[in-house]
């Protein structure tokens, strides 16, 4: 057993501190920055956001690297919600990569069991063929 929090929990966590904070969010990091600032925009009570999207969960299933994409309206406020993301991470058990630059996604090893279960079970279907148990090539 790890010291690690499970995904869905750390995610809870951003929202607790006013982030709009999602899971497999959008299908490219271009295309759900763009949302996620549209979202904090119509909302004063959301500080930043924090995702990953679905390229990223490709490699979280391939090899438990998770880049986590972070930001706010403006530079100085996206270093503020990387250090909050960082910082969060760390309180949580994990040992994350980065390098302070407002540009610079946080790297983050999970564990297989950290990873929701729903995530997987998503991850799983999307790749096998209906009534067929190999994965799609």
């Amino acid at each position: 057993m790890s010291d690690q929090m499970n995904l869905s929990n750390i995610f809870q966590k951003f929202k607790d501190k006013g982030l709009f904070a999602k899971i497999n969010y959008g299908c490219c990091g271009k295309h759900a920055v763009l949302d996620a600032i549209s979202i904090i925009q119509d909302n004063s009570n959301l500080i930043g956001f924090v995702f990953f999207d679905q390229q990223e969960t490709v490699q979280l299933m391939e090899d438990g690297k998770l880049y986590l994409s972070y930001g706010a309206l403006n530079k100085a406020e996206c270093l503020k919600i990387g250090d909050l993301v960082y910082s969060i991470l760390k309180n949580t058990g994990y040992n994350p990569k980065w390098n302070n630059e407002y540009k610079t996604r946080i790297l983050i090893n999970v564990l297989e069991e950290n990873i929701p279960d729903w995530l997987v079970e998503r991850w799983n279907i999307s790749n096998t063929e209906i009534g067929d148990s190999e994965p799609i090539i």
